[in-house]
């Protein structure tokens, strides 16, 4: 697709300005592209926060399962460190690690779901015949709004 877009941009220009139209053109692709990045980078790290936070509002210390996992984690690190009190403190954060990637995972696929979003409504507006003989957005998973999404997955503890 680029091919075809730099030879728009220097198509019908005199051959003096071929060059300064052709680096213009580059220097916006890699500006576009710089500024999309940073988007979907921020977008990313907020919904990390924000899944990390919901995934660490469902662990509770008082929860059967999560004292089983902490007690797991100490005693499979009870060879390397001998004080319990300080194993207990290194399984927490393991814990936190876990939970951590787990949200990071969660994060990612909000993008790579907000990504598939943009490129669906890019290409409606760009094949409106298509589109309205498709009969528009289908219902399901995929066209919730993100926030339906990431409120109806469960949180799980492994």
């Amino acid at each position: 697709m680029t091919i075809p877009l730099s030879q728009l941009s220097t198509a019908g220009l005199a051959p003096r300005d071929t060059a300064d139209a052709s680096a213009l053109s580059n220097m916006m692709h890699n500006l576009g592209g710089s500024i999309g990045i940073a988007m979907l980078t921020t977008m990313i790290d907020r919904r990390e926060h924000m899944h990390f936070s919901v995934l660490a509002e469902a662990i509770t210390v008082n929860a059967t399962r999560t004292q089983d996992r902490l007690a797991a984690l100490a005693a499979g690190l009870h060879g390397h460190i001998a004080d319990q009190a300080a194993a207990k403190g290194a399984a927490i954060g393991m814990l936190a690690s876990q939970v951590r990637r787990k949200a990071t995972v969660m994060a990612c696929a909000d993008g790579f779901y907000l990504r598939r979003q943009l490129r669906a409504q890019l290409w409606r507006r760009g094949h409106p015949q298509e589109a309205a003989a498709d009969g528009g957005p289908r219902g399901g998973p995929l066209n919730l709004p993100l926030d339906r999404v990431v409120t109806s997955r469960r949180v799980t503890v492994r």
